[in-house]
């Protein structure tokens, strides 16, 4: 890994850990009663922060051997892997913040008469063009983010980052567990056939 692979890694997550942090804010009413278990916290805490301690740990030899200069802050024509990365995670991002935003106005109360807020007090499916396969399309932006940071932080010579891709297989199988949990309690709640033919995460695969 390159200091500016280091570099621009770092900076990506701490967009991302922001984004997603402003959207807790943002998007939670303060009446919520949903609920989290604090080992489902403390283990996205530590994600977070392992994740990029070990960007930083594996970025830090280079680091050391590069001298800053003011150089660094041209703007330079990426290589491919950069361009494919860079296009995947604001592809990604936007999309999972159009997800998280949708998601959100399910519940909204905010500015309705009673007789609105009356009809929006169950659940409903979304029907926003993002759920039209999958059952949790947020979830597989968020691996798409993970494998756009693990092609950006790729080593000359390949195309994926090892320790990164750790980390998108993590994502895959935390979410992977939660978006099936989601489909049953679909089928439970609205029936089997309003999720039939839909992917839970992962298109074609799961």
């Amino acid at each position: 890994m390159s200091a500016r692979q280091a570099v621009v890694l770092w900076g990506l997550m701490l967009v991302q850990g922001g984004r997603r942090l402003w959207e807790c804010l943002a998007f939670a009413p303060a009446a919520s009663k949903s609920r989290m278990w604090v080992g489902h916290w403390v283990l996205g805490v530590a994600f977070y922060v392992g994740t990029s301690m070990a960007v930083w740990v594996e970025g830090t030899p280079a680091l050391q051997r590069h001298q800053f200069t003011v150089g660094d802050m041209a703007i330079t024509a990426p290589d491919v892997k950069t361009f494919v990365g860079t296009m995947l995670w604001i592809l990604a991002s936007g999309w999972q913040h159009d997800c998280h935003a949708y998601l959100a106005s399910l519940k909204s109360k905010r500015g309705q008469t009673a007789d609105e807020k009356k009809e929006q007090d169950g659940y409903k499916l979304p029907d926003h063009p993002a759920f039209a396969r999958l059952i949790a399309p947020h979830y597989t932006a968020e691996c798409v983010i993970y494998l756009a940071l693990a092609i950006l932080g790729a080593p000359k010579g390949s195309w994926i980052n090892g320790t990164l891709a750790c980390a998108l297989v993590f994502v895959i199988a935390n979410l992977g567990v939660t978006a099936h949990g989601t489909k049953q309690w679909y089928e439970r709640r609205f029936g089997a056939d309003a999720v039939a033919g839909k992917w839970r995460m992962l298109p074609f695969i799961f």
